[in-house]
């Protein structure tokens, strides 16, 4: 019997491009979330600058050192002044903003980019697969989606439990609530992971529909 490769191409994209946007779509809530928190936390609260040490003027020497023959020559050392330390602190300060945001904001715009762009090859290959094969090949097309539905529970459960473990870890006092950033990472944490595990359920309801009406179907 020779295989269809009409058949297997549609089937086999369909369900690796849906693997592809199905994962996009977790990453983009998970960046999404987080440039809501890193974008409404000031830069000093969430990165507080630790105290300096007390600056020390040296006073210009007013006497020539001493040359030992044989002994390297002193180099002067040379003084900082309060401003320059102040203008070194701050362009540290805006290099850790630009990375933190910068990050946040390409993760949002590459996996919507991945979402927006997967979704419809996606739909025209399922919609395909599913003609040729719902009422030609019935074993194949549920074998097919049960294997979708299992990674979609599987990473429900993980979601999930990570949500589990964010709502049992102040019971326990493994969060930090010192701050406002740290309140807001811990809401963060707990939301992204609640809306994962929600995304992932509605993909598992979503092909156990499918299979429930090809049952009625036929």
């Amino acid at each position: 019997m020779g295989i269809d490769l009409k058949r297997l191409y549609y089937g086999a994209t369909a369900f690796l491009v849906f693997l592809v946007a199905f994962f996009a779509a977790q990453t983009f809530a998970d960046q999404a979330l987080r440039l809501v928190v890193v974008s409404n936390v000031p830069m000093a609260e969430r990165y507080p600058t630790p105290a300096l040490p007390p600056i020390v003027l040296t006073p210009p020497a007013t006497v020539a050192p001493v040359v030992v023959p044989g002994q390297p020559t002193p180099v002067p050392v040379p003084t900082v002044s309060p401003e320059e330390r102040e203008a070194q602190r701050q362009k540290e300060r805006a290099r850790m903003e630009d990375f933190d945001l910068r990050g946040a904001k390409e993760g949002v715009a590459s996996s919507l980019a991945i979402l927006l762009v997967a979704l419809p090859i996606w739909f025209f290959h399922w919609r395909r697969w599913r003609a040729l094969t719902q009422t030609q090949s019935p074993v194949l097309f549920r074998l097919y989606v049960y294997a979708l539905m299992l990674v979609t529970l599987l990473t429900a459960v993980v979601r999930g439990g990570g949500a589990v473990s964010a709502c049992v870890k102040p019971l326990i006092g493994a969060v930090d609530f010192s701050s406002r950033y740290a309140s807001l990472t811990f809401a963060q944490d707990l939301a992204t992971s609640l809306l994962g595990a929600l995304v992932a359920l509605l993909a598992w309801w979503y092909h156990w529909a499918m299979v429930r009406t090809e049952r009625e179907e036929g």
